[in-house]
């Protein structure tokens, strides 16, 4: 078992343990897909996200950081065990998102008040 963060659509970001691809399939609601992500992290999406019309995650796209494309639907972070396997998710990659989260926040709340 391994300790992982999901990041849902609505933006909560929920503690998690994996046992498995049963497992990641169940948290994501479908096939997954690995994404790259910083810190050697790996995401976990839908790999039909986008067919099946599920909603932009906008918490996920900004951590993905790829100007060309966006995560739709809920996204599973693992670390990465350097041989291919998975490992808990890394507590600097953890930080990373919460400080993402504030930035947002943050962001959100200037152009309230703009």
């Amino acid at each position: 078992m391994v300790k992982a963060l999901l990041i849902r659509v609505d933006g909560t970001v929920s503690d998690i343990t994996i046992d498995g691809l049963d497992d990641m399939q169940k948290a994501i609601g479908g096939y997954i897909e690995a994404v790259y992500l910083p810190l050697r992290q790996m995401g976990y999406i839908d790999e039909e996200g986008k067919l099946k019309s599920k909603p932009v995650n906008h918490l996920a796209s900004a951590i993905f950081d790829n100007p060309s494309d966006v995560i739709a639907g809920d996204m599973l972070v693992l670390g990465d065990d350097g041989e291919g396997g998975n490992a808990d998710v890394d507590e600097k990659f953890i930080f990373l998102i919460r400080k993402t989260i504030s930035n947002m926040m943050t962001d959100l709340m200037q152009g309230e008040v703009q």
